[in-house]
């Protein structure tokens, strides 16, 4: 929404877009273009040109991060049963796949494509069809909610949400100074996020298995400091 609202939104039959598709119908009357439906739900079979690049994805970003944690998880480094490091280990991987995933779309957006059938002329890069074909209506702060406001409106008006469960627990997560404090060790002392992706992607699984151990190790520290 910080980018603007499109004419039209193609979602799959899942229900995890039901506010994307609320918003959308939210901010219809300011689309570019009123000749369409704001949204439309298609099987995903049929949306291949985004599907597939989720192969993608996992082959540069999730698989190298999954099989260091799944080594880490055989070698009894970490016990998965415990909320504390299972938070510490979510929250490490997050922002590692984080730097990845931008990277990922860096590289998507600048590549090549050629003209193909169904779209003979789409060449250039997607970041230079975008701008040439750009269909964003701009939209001003004021209309755009925050998620905790989307949430409500769409409660108010009879939907249904469930709130994400959190993965793990974390002790110290009411408690921002803590938080800080954890962030200013793990950088201080620990690989960077950026250096575990890195290694992770060559085979190597240091970097990212002393940053998760860190991370551990720091929360239980701060923790039996209070």
């Amino acid at each position: 929404m910080r980018e603007g609202v499109w004419t039209q939104l193609r979602v799959d039959q899942g229900t995890e877009f039901v506010l994307t598709t609320f918003i959308q119908d939210c901010l219809a009357e300011y689309r570019p273009e009123q000749n369409c439906a704001p949204w439309v739900a298609t099987s995903s079979v049929h949306n291949l040109r985004i599907e597939r690049i989720w192969p993608e994805v996992n082959q540069r970003v999730n698989y190298p991060l999954k099989r260091v944690v799944v080594a880490m998880h055989e070698q009894g480094l970490i016990h998965m049963q415990d909320d504390v490091e299972k938070f510490c280990v979510s929250m490490v991987l997050i922002k590692v796949a984080r730097i990845g995933v931008q990277r990922f779309m860096s590289s998507w957006n600048n590549h090549h494509m050629r003209a193909s059938i169904g779209r003979p002329g789409a060449t250039g890069t997607p970041e230079q069809c975008f701008q040439q074909n750009n269909r964003v209506a701009s939209l001003m702060h004021v209309h755009v909610p925050t998620t905790e406001e989307l949430v409500h409106l769409y409660q108010q008006r009879g939907g249904r949400i469930e709130s994400s469960g959190r993965f793990g627990w974390d002790p110290i997560g009411d408690d921002m100074q803590l938080v800080h404090e954890r962030q200013r060790r793990l950088e201080l002392n620990f690989p960077s996020y950026e250096e575990c992706f890195n290694s992770a992607v060559r085979g190597d699984n240091q970097p990212l298995q002393q940053t998760i151990i860190g991370c551990i190790r720091i929360t239980f520290n701060i923790v039996n400091t209070l």
